[in-house]
C-alpha cells in the first residue's frame, strides 16, 4: 500500500533518495515553479518521466489529503494535468463516475498542509539490526524506543535523529505505526536518511547491540545518576520509554546504565521529544568532543518555592 507524503521538506527529501519508489507526484504551478530554482529537486523530478508529475490546483491538493475519518479521497479531476501531456486520470461521467473507485486508502488527516504538493511513494524498506553491528566505527548513536506509538512523536524523534547523526531509530513490531505522511512531515525529510529498524523482540534486540559493542542507557526519572554521569562516548543506545509509562521494567532491567536528566523540582515533567533531543544532544556532543570520562553536575538544583506543587 502506498503513503501519501505530503509537505516540501518531506517532498524534496522523498524525490531526492533514490531508497524511495515514487509513483506519482501532485503539484501545483507556484510549486513547480519553485522547484525550478532547485537545481537537486528540479533534477529529480525531472527524472520521473512522463505522466507521473500532474498539476493540480491547491483545492485538488486540499481534497485529496481531506481524508480525516479514514476513508479514502478520490482520484484526481479533470483538473490535473501531466506535465506536458493530456491528465493521467481524465475527468468520468455518469455512472462511471458514481463508481468511481478511491485514490488511496491511508489517512492523511483533515487540513493538512501540503505546500502545493503531495508525492505517491511506497513506503521506506527497513534496515536489518544486524546493519548497526560495524566494528569499524568507534562512535555509534542508536535510538531505541519502547512503546512510543504516536506518529507524531516518532515523525520528531526522526527528526532529531537527523539532527544528532542517529544511526537508526529501532522499534518492535508489535507497536510501531505505519510510516505516513503525517509522521513525514513532522519529521521534515529526515525519514528519508534515519534509518528504521522494526524488530519482533525488544529485550532480544537490546542483547544484540550488546553483542555489536554498544552500551545500553535507559531514561527514567527514577535513576539515580544524572546523564551527565554517564559516560558516553562509543556506541551508545538510548532507550525512550512512552511518555504515559516509561520504559518498562523488563527494559529496564537490560540496560547497562539508567540516567536521569537534571530538572527542575517544581516541574519536572518532560514529554518524550524533549526529553530524547536532550539526551541526544549529551551524548552527540560526549562524542564529538572526545570526552571519554563521566561529568559531574556543577553546583546544586535550586529548591521548588512553589507551594502549590507537592
Amino acid at each position: 500500500m502506498t503513503v501519501l507524503l505530503y509537505g516540501r521538506h518531506a517532498c524534496y527529501a522523498a524525490l531526492l533518495n533514490p531508497k524511495r519508489k515514487i509513483e506519482l507526484v501532485f503539484i501545483t504551478q507556484q510549486t513547480l515553479d519553485d522547484i525550478d530554482k532547485d537545481a537537486a529537486a528540479k533534477q529529480a523530478l525531472s527524472r520521473l518521466g512522463p505522466g507521473r508529475v500532474l498539476r493540480v490546483e491547491k483545492e485538488e491538493l486540499d481534497r485529496i489529503l481531506a481524508n480525516n475519518d479514514g476513508r479514502a479521497a478520490s482520484r484526481p479531476t479533470s483538473a490535473a494535468h501531466q506535465i506536458g501531456g493530456k491528465s493521467a486520470f481524465p475527468a468520468k461521467k455518469g455512472k462511471e463516475a458514481r463508481g468511481q473507485k478511491p485514490y488511496d486508502a491511508l489517512k492523511a488527516g483533515f487540513g493538512a498542509t501540503h505546500q502545493g504538493i503531495v508525492v505517491e511513494a511506497q513506503p521506506l524498506a527497513c534496515v536489518p539490526l544486524e546493519s548497526l553491528n560495524n566494528p569499524q566505527k568507534a562512535n555509534q548513536i542508536v535510538l531505541v524506543l519502547d512503546h512510543i506509538t504516536d506518529p507524531q512523536n516518532i515523525g520528531s524523534i526522526f527528526r532529531l535523529g537527523g539532527v544528532f547523526n542517529v544511526d537508526a531509530v529501532i522499534m518492535t513490531a508489535r507497536n510501531a505505526p505505519k510510516e505516513t505522511g503525517a509522521m513525514a512531515k513532522v519529521a521534515s525529510g529526515a525519514i528519508e536518511t534515519v534509518p528504521r529498524c522494526v524488530v519482533p523482540n525488544l529485550a532480544d534486540a537490546m542483547r544484540s547491540l550488546k553483542g555489536f559493542g554498544f552500551w545500553c542507557v535507559g531514561l527514567t526519572e527514577h535513576a539515580t545518576q544524572s546523564i551527565r554521569e554517564v559516560d558516553l562516548s562509543g556506541k551508545i543506545a538510548l532507550i525512550m520509554g512512552s511518555e504515559g509509562e516509561g520504559m518498562r521494567h523488563k527494559t529496564e532491567s537490560i540496560c547497562d546504565f539508567n540516567a536521569f536528566l537534571p530538572t527542575s523540582p517544581c516541574f519536572s515533567t518532560l514529554n518524550v521529544t524533549t526529553a530524547t533531543a536532550i539526551a541526544l544532544y549529551e551524548t552527540f556532543v560526549a562524542q564529538n568532543n572526545h570526552i571519554s570520562s563521566p561529568r559531574k553536575l556543577v553546583g546544586s538544583l535550586p529548591q521548588c518555592s512553589n507551594t502549590h506543587v507537592p
